[in-house]
């Protein structure tokens, strides 16, 4: 089973860049820590985004669980940083009540 709708996922470059590359935010603080070690910075969320917006159109879904504002999907998949080595990484997505678009919750490393 894949992302229902992934290829219109939906991705916030304000999630990018407060939340997931932030060294202030006080959840992804430690994400963005685990960025900028594979070589990324704030310059480079495009890139970020793109690769996390792909992870769901060629990755199946591993699990889901519904809660009260929808149903959460968690989707394993791989990240190239900046210095071309593949990691693995855990992403989950939403698709909220009476939605129909998978949106972008977070990210963080799959060991």
């Amino acid at each position: 089973m894949f992302l229902p709708n992934a290829d219109k996922a939906i991705i916030s470059e304000r999630k990018i860049l407060e939340y997931l590359l932030s060294t202030t935010h006080p959840s992804g603080k430690s994400k963005a820590g685990f960025f900028f070690t594979i070589g990324f910075s704030l310059i480079d969320y495009f890139i970020v985004l793109e690769q996390l917006k792909s992870i769901p159109v060629n990755n199946p879904v591993k699990s889901f669980e519904e809660n009260n504002y929808g149903i959460k999907y968690i989707i394993d998949g791989e990240l190239q940083g900046k210095n071309s080595k593949r990691y693995n990484i855990r992403t989950v997505w939403i698709i909220e009540k009476n939605e129909n678009y998978p949106k972008f919750v977070t990210a963080f490393p799959n060991k």
